[in-house]
């Protein structure tokens, strides 16, 4: 599995995630007309570390967690519920063993409406910097 897929296993198995948005947690996009809330995992960048055999064996990569929500008060409640869940994280999630995850910036966006009907959706941008071992292959020659 890859460290996206084994972020998503981590959250749904989480109850407190669990609680606020059910199975809802998807990858790079929400199904179309998901209902709300619920999060969306980015990769923003892979932070591969290398030395001059190539592959160093760990990875510090950007993750963007999207709380989405139809109103102020129930996107910060999901955020603060993720924040509490994530924040300092040291652990499993399913394969991925990590070092550690860290908050490293938030920032509120708006969301744009899904039909003509809706004012908007809001939503909160985590970014996470997670340290986590990754297999590495030797260079053939």
């Amino acid at each position: 599995m890859t460290i996206r897929a084994d972020l998503r296993f981590y959250l749904l198995a989480n109850v407190a995630i669990a609680a606020v948005v059910g199975t809802r947690v998807y990858v790079t996009h929400a199904a179309q007309k998901a209902a709300r809330p619920y999060l969306v995992i980015h990769m923003i960048d892979g932070g591969h570390i290398h030395d001059l055999d190539g592959g160093g064996g760990y990875a510090f990569p950007r993750l963007q967690i999207n709380c989405v929500a139809d109103d102020s008060l129930d996107v910060e409640t999901l955020s603060d519920v993720l924040r509490e869940q994530m924040q300092g994280f040291v652990g499993r999630w399913d394969a991925t063993e990590v070092g550690v995850a860290l908050l490293d910036g938030e920032t509120d966006l708006l969301g744009n409406p899904h039909d003509a009907g809706e004012s908007g959706i809001q939503v909160i941008a985590h970014d996470y910097i997670v340290g986590h071992e990754e297999s590495v292959t030797a260079p053939t020659a």
